[in-house]
């Protein structure tokens, strides 16, 4: 959905007003690539549903580069507040030579410290080690196998039996977060034949 700055100020209205329709955090690492540039990288972002259909990622300000994000103008609900006032301001990102105004900062509200940069104004999104396109899916209509570089360490009183940076991380809506390992990443003390 490629917002216009009106609806884009809308949007923010409608949302410090009335909060979203829903907001989940996810344990999914969420990179975002722009101009050649990873510019986020979060293990802390959130689902939030701007209406009821799907969601988008919103991520925590601190996980987006210092360097290329700036704070613009601020919305405000009222026409004569004044910056104290601003629970929301658009957004600049700046990487090399290109830049997108397609940003929201919130600073207040259900969505205080969370960025949202328009989906389609990116180069591109991963969860994990995948892109996806379009959008987030909802994550309370499917699970996803993603596989990710992550580093996964498994210990048993203090002696390592399995590392990877090659698994399969098992996403299901309510279940906390599963790995899968390559079988040749537990050390062979551990290995019974099948």
């Amino acid at each position: 959905m490629n917002l216009t700055v009106s609806s884009l100020s809308k949007l923010a209205l409608d949302l410090l007003a009335n909060g979203p329709h829903k907001l989940e955090p996810t344990s999914r690492r969420v990179r975002v690539l722009y101009n050649k540039t990873y510019v986020a990288d979060t293990t802390s972002a959130k689902h939030v549903w701007e209406h009821p259909f799907y969601p988008q990622f919103y991520l925590p300000r601190d996980s987006i580069d210092p360097n290329a994000l700036t704070t613009g103008k601020p919305i405000f609900s009222q026409p004569n507040a004044d910056d104290e006032e601003a629970s929301a301001f658009f957004g600049k990102l700046h990487v090399g030579d290109r830049s997108t105004e397609r940003v929201l900062i919130f600073e207040k509200g259900a969505l205080a410290g969370l960025v949202r940069l328009e989906f389609s104004a990116m180069d591109g999104w991963f969860e994990e080690d995948r892109e996806i396109y379009v959008h987030p899916k909802d994550p309370f209509k499917r699970i996803d196998i993603l596989p990710s570089s992550r580093k996964v360490r498994v210990e048993i009183d203090g002696t390592v039996t399995a590392e990877s940076a090659s698994a399969m991380f098992l996403f299901e809506t309510g279940l906390p977060l599963r790995y899968y390992l390559p079988q040749t990443s537990v050390s062979g003390v551990y290995v019974r034949g099948i």
